[in-house]
């Protein structure tokens, strides 16, 4: 997907508009557990994989994506929102020609966003022409209303957390949330900066299992990323770990995740031309 769009009305154009692109929300809970990271990097592995992907910023208020890959850009989701600027202008470049919508950073209007700003940008992707095939969300983190919301109204969630006690617990108390509204999407964890697969293991089996008994959710463990210096050295660098450092245990854990998230994006425009509701 390229964010300069030729607008004439082709019929694969018109056929490709005629499927809901695949909605996957990354959320975390905690702050500081690497969402950001994954979802940036993920992005860019499925669109290796052949699929048009397009990574959004929804840390509304605070924007990450940008700063992550050095980006400087003159628009934001902001002013769509407020201005009525059309999302297409709004869109940047990343790394290997990925289609980025940007958050803006310092607004509170952006910061006490809700469900309404979500379904608002939620319907202008669908509106683009071509539409993208898959769609990553990467969400503030916390439980405010606009996380919720985004979760509840995507395809599937990629829960993302770390084997440290406090991000476990904000990471069950995530799913608590989302349960307590009512019907939720497939979930499926992440265990990001674990030292081994036993300890990304336990982690997971862990949440897995306390989220079947108390809240009656079936969570699927994923997979991992192993904690690799690799990605502190691109993240100082302003670049994609999986670009930078392509053969790094955390790009080969990445690609593997993305391998079957994209199975799943392929089976769901397959089989499915609308979005959940």
């Amino acid at each position: 997907m390229n964010p300069v769009v030729d607008a004439s009305s082709s019929s694969s154009t018109t056929n490709a508009s005629k499927t809901a692109p695949f909605l996957l929300c990354v959320t975390g809970g905690k702050g500081g557990v690497g969402k950001t990271c994954v979802s940036a990097n993920l992005a860019l592995a499925l669109r290796s994989l052949g699929l048009e992907v397009l990574l959004v910023d929804l840390d509304l208020g605070l924007a990450n994506v940008d700063v992550l890959f050095g980006l400087d850009p003159k628009k934001s989701v902001r002013d769509h929102l407020l201005e009525s600027i059309p999302l297409q202008d709004c869109l940047v470049q990343g790394p290997q020609s990925l289609p980025i919508l940007p958050a803006a950073s310092g607004f509170s209007d952006m910061a006490e966003a809700d469900g309404t700003q979500i379904d608002r940008i939620l319907a202008s992707i669908r509106g683009l022409e071509p539409p993208p095939e898959a769609v990553v969300l990467d969400t503030a983190a916390g439980i405010s209303p606009a996380v919720l919301h985004c979760g509840r109204t995507s395809h599937e969630l990629l829960l993302v957390t770390t084997p440290e006690p406090a991000a476990i617990t904000d990471a069950y108390g995530t799913l608590k949330a989302l349960a307590s509204e009512g019907s939720v999407p497939p979930i499926k964890l992440v265990i990001n900066l674990a030292d081994s697969l036993e300890e990304a293991y336990r982690t997971g089996n862990r949440l897995v299992a306390v989220a079947r008994r108390f809240l009656d959710l079936e969570v699927e463990w994923l997979g991992w990323i192993p904690r690799d210096i690799a990605v502190q050295r691109a993240g100082r660098s302003q670049c994609a770990f999986l670009l930078d450092a392509p053969g790094c245990a955390a790009s080969r854990g990445l690609r593997f995740l993305a391998s079957k998230i994209a199975t799943r994006v392929r089976s769901h425009r397959r089989n499915h031309g609308t979005v959940r509701t």
